[in-house]
């Protein structure tokens, strides 16, 4: 609840951006010592300096989400196919499946609720969005959860207190976690999380 929010606009009216005004953010949220980074965006190319970006953002300490995308597709665009950051898809409104339009890639292993999510639109008052766009910043949240009951987790443990946490899903060929923030949240506080690096033998 204390969270500091810093939003950064990098993409127009129309939803285009250059991969240059995301790094400019990026830099800028890297300098600021942030905790964790939302990006509810897509781009069609990979950019060697958005990538350099998210490297740097790992290093630091940074975790950082990403929306996979709303293309029905198997295939993750970027960054959300970066290996620096946790992609995330859709849930459909029921949570009992994947939403129609959302990227299902096999890297994409967490969900969280991405159809008819309520929240403020321009011009003021409220409104029902759907996308993976809706579905980072719940993840995002619980990331921040995560951190303020533990500081000192890096992005491979907070990443793995969400895969830990989450209830099982299988949609088709797709197979991950819908999110669970309590769950998460718990495993941390009762020091139940498993090192995902130890579990897969990483040094």
């Amino acid at each position: 609840p204390a969270a500091a929010l810093v939003p950064y606009r990098v993409l127009d009216d129309d939803g285009g951006g250059t991969a240059y005004a995301l790094a400019l953010a990026l830099a800028d949220a890297i300098d600021r010592e942030v905790d964790v980074i939302n990006l509810s965006l897509v781009y069609h190319r990979r950019s060697t300096a958005v990538d350099l970006l998210l490297e740097r953002a790992g290093a630091a300490g940074i975790v950082v989400i990403a929306s996979a995308g709303n293309d029905a597709a198997v295939e993750l665009p970027f960054p959300a196919a970066d290996r620096n950051v946790v992609a995330v898809t859709a849930l459909a409104a029921d949570g009992a499946a994947l939403a129609g339009f959302a990227n299902r890639g096999s890297t994409s292993w967490l969900a969280a609720p991405g159809e008819d999510v309520v929240g403020a639109v321009d011009g003021g008052g409220f409104g029902r969005s759907s996308g993976t766009s809706m579905a980072a910043p719940f993840a995002t949240a619980t990331a921040a959860l995560l951190l303020d009951a533990d500081p000192y987790l890096d992005p491979a443990l907070v990443a793995g207190a969400l895969r830990q946490g989450g209830a099982p899903l299988v949609d088709g060929l797709w197979q991950g976690v819908s999110l669970d923030a309590a769950a998460a949240v718990a495993l941390v506080g009762r020091r139940m999380l498993t090192d995902p690096r130890v579990a897969a033998g990483v040094r």
